[in-house]
This record gives structure tokens, C-alpha cells and sequence, in this order.
């Protein structure tokens, strides 16, 4: 027998039974049974982030996940953190590991979201046979302080510090930031926003 993947829902208990008999003998049954618990997800889990409000590329925030629950053979849990861009693209701010908190630079959210300039950072909790569950948190991310030059400068500070902590996760984000930020313009002035291929 062949399931296909998903097919069977999490934290149930399923019984399978197997019978043969005799094609000589009718009378001669004899039956088998298996049960299978299917694994759960962790779940209860939550993302604070600190500070809620700052500036693009000039500020670190903090990334902290608790209070998951799972069955204790299913642990340890390990996390993922992402955010999605002011572009929509999801960045990964720390691939998955067993730590339970990050620290990034963000870059600026859309001007013209709701809220202005906010963002969605969001934590996967997986466990140790791939089942994963997600918390998300909000987060304003305002323009950088001092223009141009202004990100220049973060983005050699930023790229310099990941390498020397040779940290592959903090060069992405750091890319990632600047990007982000340099692609937003005020769309509210600027009407034709979408034919500079920029988005706010």
C-alpha cells in the first residue's frame, strides 16, 4: 500500500490492518494490525521583536522566539528567521539552528504600507522529523538617516563585520537591507514608481 505525501493528518492515530488467507482454505484467515501515530508540529510558539520602531541599516534588531511545545521525543527544536522585504521577497535573516534568537540590520518597509513602513518578520520552529510550525511579528522599519552616502557607509560596515565573523547569513541580510532600501522611493510623490522598477 502507497500513500501519497500529507495524506494522513498530524497528531492522529491511524490503524492499518493486513489480512491473508488460503485460497485451499477459506476458513483459514488470519489478520494483522499496525498503528501509527503521526507526528505534530511544534506549536504555542511566539516572536518579539526589539526595538519595534527603528531606522533601516543604522539599527540591529533583536529576533526572539519561545514557549513552543512539542513531544519530547520530537526535540530538540531548531529555528529559521525571515522577513519579508519592502519587494516582497522573503530574506533570510538566520538559516535553521538551534538557537532561538538573531540579531540583523532590516532594510526600510513600504512607505506606503499599513503601517507606514512596516514589515513582517516571521520564525519557523521545526523539529527533529521536519514537521515545523511559523510565528510571525510586526516591525517598522523607517528610511535610513543620512542618504545615499548614509548606506554606503552601513554596507562596508555591515559586510566587513559578517566577514570577519565570517557569518554567510549576516553578508545576505546585510545585501538584502541595502537592496531593500536603496529600491524604495517615496511612490507617494513619485507616480510612476512602477516604470523605474521601483517600488515604495
Amino acid at each position: 500500500m502507497t500513500l501519497r505525501a500529507n495524506a494522513l493528518t498530524a497528531g492522529l492515530s491511524y490503524v492499518f490492518t493486513l489480512g491473508a488467507t488460503y485460497k485451499s482454505l477459506s476458513n483459514s484467515n488470519s489478520l494483522a494490525y499496525v498503528t501509527i501515530v503521526t507526528n505534530s508540529p511544534p506549536v504555542g510558539g511566539t516572536l518579539v521583536i526589539s526595538p519595534t520602531t527603528g531606522k533601516a541599516l543604522n539599527e540591529t534588531f533583536s529576533f526572539t522566539t519561545s514557549t513552543w511545545s512539542d513531544d519530547v521525543e520530537d526535540l530538540p527544536l531548531q529555528y529559521s528567521f525571515l522577513y519579508t522585504t519592502a519587494e516582497n521577497v522573503l530574506s533570510v535573516i538566520r538559516s535553521q539552528n538551534e538557537v532561538s534568537y538573531a540579531s540583523s540590520v532590516l532594510g526600510q518597509g513600504p512607505e506606503t504600507g499599513t503601517p507606514q513602513y512596516g514589515l513582517t518578520a516571521t520564525v519557523i520552529a521545526y523539529d527533529i522529523y521536519g514537521a515545523y510550525a511559523s510565528a510571525d511579528a510586526d516591525v517598522i522599519v523607517q528610511p535610513p538617516d543620512g542618504g545615499d552616502d548614509a548606506v554606503s557607509k552601513v554596507l562596508n560596515y555591515q559586510l566587513m563585520a559578517s566577514f570577519r565573523e565570517q557569518d554567510a547569513n549576516k553578508v545576505s541580510s546585510a545585501l538584502s537591507a541595502v537592496t531593500s532600501s536603496m529600491n524604495s522611493v517615496d511612490c507617494i510623490a513619485a507616480s510612476l514608481c512602477a516604470s523605474y522598477n521601483r517600488e515604495a
